[in-house]
């Protein structure tokens, strides 16, 4: 298993602003992560390799949340950690539904 740790930070959106357009635009494959109070991550339209990940009811990585360097405070990142030994080439999952 490789200590690589994928991160939805480095693009991430205020989910609120573009949930409209969305909507507008027929868009239903989205996973926005909620970070505090009001703040989402959502890689729909750009990001890193952690956007790629799948679904699966019985994923081989978790969401986990993490502060963000030079970030305000509070501003949580999303890290994307693995929770059983993944085998190479194997295809990285997560649960959408997963509630941080």
């Amino acid at each position: 298993m490789s200590s690589s740790f994928l991160t939805t930070e480095k693009s991430s959106f205020l989910f609120l602003s573009f949930k409209f357009e969305y909507k507008e635009n027929g868009e239903t494959h989205t996973y926005p992560f909620k970070t505090g109070r009001r703040f989402y991550i959502d890689p729909t339209k750009c990001g890193n390799s952690a956007r790629f990940a799948n679904h699966s009811c019985e994923p081989n990585m978790i969401a986990k949340k993490w502060m963000a360097n030079n970030r305000k405070e509070g501003f949580k990142a999303i890290g994307f950690v693995a929770n059983k030994d993944i085998r190479k080439g194997a295809e990285l999952t997560i649960n959408y539904g997963m509630v941080l």
